[in-house]
């Protein structure tokens, strides 16, 4: 997709890729218990995260901001402590510091 976009234009394009954020599925189950139960998996965040960062390698694209990594590294690698940083274990939330 990234070869497309850059063909069809006569200008260079700059493309940015972000990862996903990770998801602290002990927040989401908590926030969805009266709901439904949390479809998400961190695991598999990480997994889409990081291959966002191989596309990136691989279509020789220098902008990858990676989230997934830089908000669980200032959680000090515990799933648990991203609460400061989603709302609701799943979606970003405003962190006041």
């Amino acid at each position: 997709m990234i070869s497309i976009i850059c063909a069809r234009e006569t200008t260079p394009t700059r493309i940015v890729l972000l990862t996903p954020p990770p998801v602290n599925t002990f927040q989401c189950e908590a926030d969805l218990l009266a709901r439904e139960a949390c479809d998400r998996d961190f695991s598999a965040t990480k997994q889409y995260a990081e291959a966002v960062v191989e596309v990136a390698k691989t279509e020789g694209v220098p902008q990858v901001v990676d989230v997934w990594s830089a908000m669980y590294e200032a959680a000090e690698r515990d799933e648990r402590k991203l609460e400061k940083f989603l709302h609701d274990g799943l979606r970003l939330g405003i962190m006041c510091v």
